[in-house]
């Protein structure tokens, strides 16, 4: 079993996540209520004004004049090759840690096309 290391003052020392149940449950809760937020914004005024912010969702609405797929699949496209980028060139924690992340705002996009689509 492993000992935590502790400095002088009772600090632990590492970059262990200690956080308890409840804090990992707020912050996935803020965490969702932020994508949902992000998500209706990008969706209800990015998209139908065409502006393309600089990032992998401005990018999904240029390519989306050129490809027959819709923003949140172009933006879910290129976040899983960016979180394999990620994976081998980056630490492996930053990629596990970063998956819910950026997968979660095409899904949000996803929910917010599906009904203007039927």
């Amino acid at each position: 079993m492993r000992k935590d290391r502790k400095s002088k003052n009772g600090e632990k020392i590492g970059g262990q996540d200690e956080a308890g149940m409840d804090e990992k449950a707020g912050r996935l809760f803020y965490g969702e209520c932020g994508h949902r937020n992000c998500g209706g914004g990008h969706f209800s005024f990015q998209v139908p004004s065409h502006v393309a912010v600089s990032s992998i969702s401005g990018l999904a609405i240029i390519l989306n004049h050129f490809l027959p797929l819709s923003v949140a699949t172009l933006t879910m496209i290129m976040n899983v090759f960016l979180l394999i980028v990620a994976y081998f060139f980056l630490s492996h924690n930053f990629a596990y840690k970063t998956a819910y992340t950026s997968n979660a705002l095409p899904v949000v996009l996803f929910i917010f096309e599906k009904p203007l689509s039927e």
